[in-house]
């Protein structure tokens, strides 16, 4: 695979500096240290897995790995944002998953050694760490509780992926977006202020609704009061107790009714009626005459 991402930093792992001395790179033990799965690896067992692993960076929109390509490395984000979609010959995505920092992908198809399905794109800038699906095999094999956290990951995710498809063939628009929000926050909060982590079209991609439906949901949400708008990414949920019941199908908010047209007051001009016959005849070219039928009458 080709991409034109530039390689920050390739060598000891534990070290800060690239080896040019140029450029200092991400403490990577820091960060998966803080990351499940690898967070129950030990310094060995983690320098190992990342050894002559590259850092690379990529620029907002750049591809990081195409559908149908051979899988060869698992990514892990180390900073930015990454969608990994579905295409179609249309040129529609449908978005699997959205990586962001401390986020891992392409684990699912390195691991067998297969294709990768999905295409993954940055979102933003972002620095990705590249792990080789054999040191990720190699791990599993020797460490039992690596093996057990990996299966947990790939479960997860699998159930996730799931239930995501159930949402978007059997839940209203309410409910999808209901369901992903109350994702971001822990079951026992009930009121918290959040930053979403990527834009509300992804979203709406990610939920196979338009950004327009989202929009509108999340208006009725407000208007129940259990959201509340704070900028471009940011929202109030004010009311985690109904939007959970919102999820579940137990609460389905009413539509906000669209402003109609009143008509012109009463004992005003309305406007033309149905143009004269003459009028009607100027108008085809003086074609012949319009012949007036009695009612009830066929032609």
């Amino acid at each position: 695979m080709k991409c034109a991402a530039s390689a920050v930093w390739k060598g000891d792992p534990t070290s800060d500096v690239s080896e040019t001395g140029a450029e200092s790179v991400p403490p990577i033990f820091a960060s998966l240290i803080r990351t499940a799965p690898f967070d129950v690896l030990n310094h060995d067992q983690l320098h190992a897995l990342i050894d002559d692993g590259p850092i690379l960076r990529f620029s907002r929109g750049e591809v990081v790995t195409r559908g149908h390509a051979l899988a060869e490395h698992v990514w892990v984000v180390l900073d930015g944002e990454v969608k990994c979609s579905l295409l179609s010959a249309t040129g529609a995505e449908k978005i699997m998953q959205i990586a962001s920092a401390g986020t891992m992908f392409g684990e699912e198809a390195a691991l067998l050694r297969r294709p990768q399905l999905y295409t993954a794109q940055t979102l933003r800038a972002s620095t990705l760490l590249l792990i080789r699906g054999g040191a990720l095999r190699a791990a599993i094999a020797e460490s039992p509780s690596f093996a057990n956290a990996m299966t947990l990951r790939v479960s997860s995710t699998t159930y996730a992926l799931l239930e995501n498809l159930q949402l978007c063939l059997q839940g209203t628009s309410a409910q999808r977006v209901a369901h992903y929000l109350s994702q971001l926050v822990h079951d026992s909060v009930e009121c918290c202020e959040i930053q979403l982590e990527t834009s509300k079209q992804n979203i709406a991609a990610q939920l196979n609704l338009t950004p327009e439906t989202l929009s509108r949901v999340l208006s009725t949400f407000a208007r129940d009061g259990m959201v509340r708008t704070q900028g471009r990414r940011g929202l109030k949920l004010e009311n985690m107790s109904l939007l959970r019941r919102c999820a579940s199908g137990q609460y389905q908010p009413a539509p906000i009714t669209p402003i109609r047209d009143a008509g012109p007051p009463r004992g005003a001009q309305g406007p033309a009626t149905t143009p004269s016959c003459s009028a009607r005849s100027q108008a085809t070219g003086g074609s012949a005459p319009l012949t007036t039928m009695p009612a009830g009458s066929r032609p």
